[in-house]
C-alpha cells in the first residue's frame, strides 16, 4: 500500500513539474511542426498544420523562390531553428505565438541576392477549430521586428 502510495506521489510530482511553459492542448506541436517546416521552406510540410484557407500564401511563398535560393539553401549545410519568446491568448480558440528564428535564410527581391539572418522575430496566429490547433495565416509571414546585430 505504501509502494502504490509512493508511486502516485512521485507521479503527481512528475506531472506538476514537466507542466512547465508549454500548453497540454498541442497547439505547441502544431506550432513546432509549421515552424520547422515553414522556416526551412518545406512549404508542403508546412500546409500540414494549416488552415485550409492558409495553403494559398505557402503556394505564393513557393513560387518566390528562384533556382539560386534553392542552391543556396542546398548548400547551406544547417537549418533555421526558432524558439517560443511569447504567446499570447486572444481567446480559448485563438492564441499568438511569437517566434525567434534563428540562422534563417532570408529570401531577397527577385533581382537581388538572399542572405542568412541570425535572428529574426515572426508572430504566427494559431487557432482551435473542431477541437485541432491550426496555424492560420492572412498573408505570407514577415519578420515584424528583426533583431540588430551589434
Amino acid at each position: 500500500m505504501l509502494f502504490k502510495q509512493n508511486i502516485f506521489l512521485l507521479s503527481l510530482f512528475l506531472l506538476a513539474t514537466s507542466c512547465g511553459h508549454s500548453h497540454g492542448d498541442g497547439r505547441e506541436k502544431v506550432l513546432d511542426g509549421f515552424a520547422d517546416a515553414y522556416f526551412n521552406y518545406d512549404f508542403q510540410t508546412a500546409a500540414q498544420f494549416c488552415s485550409p484557407e492558409s495553403s494559398k500564401w505557402l503556394r505564393y511563398e513557393a513560387s518566390q523562390m528562384t533556382q539560386a535560393d534553392v542552391d543556396r539553401l542546398a548548400s547551406k549545410g544547417f537549418g533555421a531553428a526558432h524558439s517560443i519568446v511569447d504567446v499570447e491568448n486572444l481567446s480559448d480558440s485563438l492564441a499568438q505565438y511569437t517566434l525567434d528564428v534563428n540562422d534563417y535564410y532570408a529570401t531577397a527581391a527577385l533581382d537581388s541576392v538572399g542572405r542568412v539572418v541570425d535572428h529574426m522575430l515572426f508572430k504566427v496566429s494559431l487557432q482551435r477549430r473542431n477541437n485541432n490547433w491550426e496555424v492560420v495565416l492572412d498573408s505570407p509571414l514577415r519578420p515584424y521586428k528583426p533583431y540588430q546585430n551589434k
